[in-house]
């Protein structure tokens, strides 16, 4: 993918990917996700005008946000597609190895199951809500996503094209 060294969260496509989960949360989840942000970031986030300025925003923010490129219905592991500065710090990649990682790594083999269940049931309601969820790191730290949010995410065309989170 070759996005190390740059601020590769600042590329057309990029932004158009962060513009997608921003919109799916809002209209699955029902709030926007700076709802889940310090009142300090809320109003910092009012002085984002541009999409520049905003994926620079959310890329830096102090929750993290993850995605990957597929859900369960579609067979092959979904790949990560996405990952801000919190989320690439906590599970120890760099957005190149991210952007290759299936996404079932970011669980132990013991609770990829449970993972499976979640993703699953995420692409049948469109969401679920407020789960801790147990996620190793590539050093294979063990952590907690707590409260989580994942959703799925719709393009434009209002096809499914993956799934995000955040904790």
């Amino acid at each position: 993918m070759d996005k190390e060294g740059s601020k590769w969260y600042l590329k057309s496509d990029m932004i158009k990917h962060l513009n997608i989960m921003l919109s799916s949360f809002k209209k699955y989840v029902g709030e926007d996700i700076s709802t889940r942000m310090t009142p300090e970031e809320q109003e910092q986030l009012k002085k984002c005008l541009t999409p520049e300025s905003l994926a620079e925003f959310y890329y830096n923010c102090s929750i993290a946000l993850v995605s990957h490129d597929g859900t369960p219905s579609k067979g092959a592991d979904p790949i990560f597609n996405y990952g801000n500065k919190f989320a690439l710090e906590k599970f120890g990649y760099n957005i190149d190895e991210w952007c290759k990682l299936p996404s079932k790594y970011s669980a132990e083999q013991k609770e990829q199951t449970e993972r499976d269940i979640l993703l699953k049931e995420t692409e049948e309601k469109g969401f679920a809500k407020e789960y801790n969820m147990r996620r190793i790191s590539k050093t294979g730290d063990i952590f907690y996503a707590k409260e989580c949010i994942v959703w799925n995410l719709i393009n434009d065309n209002e096809q499914l094209v993956g799934q995000a989170a955040t904790f």
